[in-house]
């Protein structure tokens, strides 16, 4: 492979990155990052969203 398909091929995944949101559960105070709106710590659905998250 060239150098210049590894320069394309690392662009590619630098724009396929994905960003999960971070939440803040109401009930529990506890943060974390992902898709589902359920808390991992205590599993209710009462979260909110305080920034926008990591890439992945």
């Amino acid at each position: 492979m060239s150098t210049v398909e590894n320069e394309q091929n690392a662009k590619v995944q630098k724009e396929n990155k994905v960003t999960l949101p971070k939440w803040r559960c109401k009930e529990c105070d506890f943060e974390f990052y992902g898709l589902s709106i359920v808390c991992p710590s205590c599993e209710m659905t009462d979260v909110e969203e305080i920034k926008v998250g990591r890439e992945i």
